[in-house]
């Protein structure tokens, strides 16, 4: 019966314990972590790199979050637009239906008296 630190939480716990009494991890998941470990220490496999893995979502974000910037940058002005020339064309519509005269200088409808 040796003592060793749990590889998740780091408590000190009984080698015959069948799981941790901080953090409630089984004898097999200590296990795998301990042997994950020890490969590590050996170098038979990578270790995790979380600040790269870090460093790598912020870089992805930041992509992300300067594509969302440059779609409204470049498109909403000509979406704008868009909507603008609709609207003058529908209010031109509706004032020679209604016996007007269109002043597109001044974007209003003069009725004839």
């Amino acid at each position: 019966m040796a003592i060793i630190d749990c590889p998740i939480c780091g408590y000190e716990i009984s080698t015959s314990d069948t799981k941790c009494i901080k953090c409630g991890s089984d004898k097999y998941t200590i296990q795998f972590e301990l042997k994950k470990q020890e490969l590590e220490m050996k170098g038979k496999i990578r270790k995790e790199n979380t600040k790269r893995n870090r460093i790598i979502i912020t870089i992805e974000l930041l992509v992300a979050f300067g594509a969302i910037i440059a779609y409204f940058y470049l498109f909403m002005p000509k979406i704008n637009n868009i909507i603008e020339n609709n609207i003058e064309k529908q209010n031109e519509k509706d004032c020679r239906e209604n016996s007007g005269n269109w002043d597109s200088d001044l974007n209003k409808c003069i009725q004839k008296s």
